[in-house]
């Protein structure tokens, strides 16, 4: 006799066990008692005797009984005297339980327990706890292998490793001597040796990495886009797009790493559709984009075929930030270049790099001259315009070990060296670099404040200020407070005459052909009409108007004089905010018009207002971000426009160092060894060293789901 079939097993007969469904004779028996119920009339709550009855009953009033809580477990009752069921709230259904039931009766009950509804929503709940306990199952033996092998990918990352091809991640974890080999190695035929297994997990780990990104962006009430353009070492030009983003409930900004794209071409139209195709897959609307930050490049500034002019185009109150850092770079570079001599000063430091490049025996010959004079052993920097600080530390360098390259220049009998020699023997050598010493560490150290993570706007003008302030100290002869002049120490300490001859630590110097005085004065003019030109105290600088929202120096004015304090630059950002902007339009591109974000005379009104609070509560204003997150707190009600500019205040991309630390990311992770790492790979890897975080905030758990609903592996089945 033939053996029957079995029935293959199912999740349903799983569940069966726990949750026993009917089956459809009695499905349709309790079908045709509930239909039967439901069409009787409900019996009212107090019953009162009927005079025509010949049997009379007592008024009865019906009430909860506790007991039933015990009985039925998914029974709720109300302090207000009323009853549901929690099954079908938590499972969303609609019935007389969902509500506030007070008939209270046993035959209600079992009413509910037997509506299709209420068995819905048993059928659920059990499931999801079983499917937990499944879940918590697997994961003590196959997918708890899988977390450790995605938490050893993220840790590869973090430390910058190459996992070449093929080769096995147990193997080489056990090399690098990795937190988590060892619980890898305890799980059963885990290998990982194939390179797409990798590739997989890191895939997996930048998409979770991405969602936590992409919430941030949706959140933000506004957004900026920093952006800016490199060539990578396979010769592939690379635009790499950051995201200027506020927390709505701490009003914490934060520059967030958003992609890194390879692009065809470097025009700004191209450019400006790689960033309209990137903010249409995230959803973000060109209105949402208040701020495009750029290193000042034409094809990314350009209001008519740049980047800002396409966005311009779809967004009018939108605004363009030139990265300060990067004006700050060009101020001393263009006024140097502005001084004849330190032009010929900037070519002597040039040839000085290259002379010594070429040559690792005049390097050890310099060095042994530098361990004679007892001087520090370093290296001539190259002058490279383009790389920030790069003048003041090649002129740094040059300073400290003047008297060892003089003596080396004298000594050498090479006719390269004895040019060289003359040059830097020279009075006109010596006094520029001390000049230089004075004047190029007030800008320098401007310029790495303007490059920090964490910069408030409030501090800008701050800085500019006392920039200036310092330069003219040193064109006046005053001394610098913390070192005193360059210039002066030369003059009283490392200068003498010696038989009528002028000696420079023991070097005779020639006399100059220049008037340091001169120069001295020309190059610091050249830097304060730079710096008034990129950073004008004027209705133009919407950053120095934002600086007003921090309200620094208001508990230091009268009553009188706060009541004006501030009102011109609350005047500015209402010219930019409080009023309708129309976008001129093109064959591309239709005419856009943006209506105010303020309300002009509210804001006037709330701006009044909220200097007098802030001075009353005695809020903190070292930081605008505590001092606005602390309004929104206490008085949102009151100041809806001012928060409005306070957000774009704190989402403003006032400079874009974080696009340069991108591409030292990108560098470092497509080098000369792993020159043919697809732009996506790249871009992962960046998105996980970046953005991931630490370890031990990383929901691996949901790159787990990532990766297993992406991949169904036999791991997992």
């Amino acid at each position: 006799m033939a053996t029957p079939e079995k029935k293959p097993k199912t999740i349903l007969n799983f569940f069966q066990k726990k949750s026993p469904i009917p089956n459809d004779n009695e499905k349709s028996d309790k079908n045709n008692n509930v239909s039967n119920q439901s069409t009787l009339s409900e019996p009212p709550a107090t019953l009162k005797p009927s005079e025509n009855s010949d049997t009379k009953r007592k008024s009865i009033v019906r009430s909860f009984q506790k007991k039933w809580l015990n009985e039925y477990t998914w029974l709720s009752y109300s302090t207000d005297n009323y009853m549901t069921c929690k099954l079908c709230i938590k499972h969303n259904k609609t019935n007389a339980f969902t509500s506030k039931n007070t008939n209270f009766k046993t035959t209600t009950l079992n009413r509910h327990a037997e509506s299709a509804d209420h068995r819905a929503a048993v059928m659920a709940e059990s499931m999801q706890g079983d499917l937990k306990k499944v879940v918590d199952r697997v994961l003590t033996v196959k997918e708890s292998a899988a977390i450790v092998a995605l938490k050893s990918t993220f840790w590869i990352v973090q430390e910058n490793i190459a996992l070449t091809k093929h080769e096995s991640l147990l193997t080489l974890l056990s090399e690098l001597n990795c937190p988590h080999v060892d619980d890898l190695n305890t799980a059963k035929n885990v290998n990982y040796s194939s390179d797409k297994a990798a590739v997989d997990m890191l895939k997996s780990l930048a998409y979770v990495t991405r969602e936590k990104v992409d919430r941030c962006i949706e959140t933000s009430p506004y957004i900026s886009l920093l952006c800016d353009e490199s060539t990578d070492i396979s010769v592939q030009k690379k635009l790499v797009v950051y995201a200027r983003v506020l927390d709505i409930n701490t009003f914490k900004p934060c520059t967030m790493f958003v992609t890194n794209l390879k692009v065809d071409s470097a025009t700004g139209e191209a450019i400006y559709k790689e960033l309209k195709s990137l903010t249409s897959m995230k959803g973000i609307v060109s209105s949402k984009i208040m701020g495009l930050g750029t290193d000042g490049a034409k094809v990314m500034t350009g209001v008519g075929k740049g980047v800002t002019g396409f966005m311009l185009r779809d967004n009018p109150m939108m605004l363009n930030y030139h990265c300060l850092a990067h004006k700050l770079a060009l101020v001393t570079s263009q006024a140097a270049n502005e001084v004849p001599y330190l032009v010929e000063y900037q070519t002597i430091l040039t040839g000085l790099f290259y002379f010594f490049k070429a040559s690792a025996k005049r390097c050890h010959q310099l060095t042994e001259v530098q361990k004679l004079l007892e001087e520090p052993s370093l290296k001539v920097k190259e002058v490279h315009e383009v790389r920030w600080l790069i003048l003041y530390i090649a002129v740094k360098t040059v300073y400290t070990v003047l008297d060892s390259l003089i003596t080396y220049f004298t000594e050498d009998k090479d006719a390269k060296a004895k040019g060289y020699g003359k040059k830097l023997s020279t009075q006109d050598f010596i006094a520029s670099t001390y000049l230089l010493m004075d004047v190029l560490p007030i800008v320098s150290q401007m310029c790495l404040v303007f490059q920090k993570a964490d910069l408030d706007v409030c501090q800008v003008k701050v800085e500019v200020d006392h920039a200036k302030l310092e330069l003219m100290k040193i064109k006046s002869g005053e001394a610098n407070a913390e070192h005193g002049s360059y210039l002066q120490q030369l003059q009283n300490e490392h200068l003498s005459l010696s038989g009528g001859k002028v000696i420079f630590k023991g070097n005779h110097v020639v006399h100059g052909k220049q008037n340091i005085d001169s120069i001295k004065t020309k190059f610091i003019d050249k830097i304060l009409e730079k710096l008034n030109d990129r950073f004008p105290d004027d209705d133009t600088n919407v950053i120095y108007a934002f600086a007003v929202l921090g309200m620094r120096p208001i508990t230091f004015l009268s009553s009188k004089d706060r009541m004006d304090w501030g009102n011109d630059k609350i005047d500015i950002l209402i010219k930019q905010y409080g009023e309708e902007k129309t976008s001129v339009p093109t064959e591309e591109q239709p005419q856009v018009t943006q209506t105010p974000i303020i309300n002009p005379n509210q804001t006037r009104v709330e701006w009044s207002k909220v200097k007098e609070t802030v001075v009353q509560e005695g809020y903190p204003r070292d930081k605008m971000a505590v001092l606005w997150n602390l309004i929104n707190k206490h008085h949102k009600e009151d100041c809806p426009n001012l928060l409005k500019l306070a957000s774009l205040a704190l989402t403003a991309p006032i400079h874009t160092s974080d696009c340069e630390r991108g591409f030292s990311a990108q560098n470092q992770t497509k080098t000369p060894s792993r020159n043919r790492l697809l732009p996506e790979t790249v871009n992962d890897v960046m998105t996980v060293k970046l953005e991931g975080g630490s370890m031990k905030d990383f929901d691996f758990l949901r790159a787990l789901e990532v990766w297993r609903s992406e991949k169904m592996r036999k791991l997992f089945l």
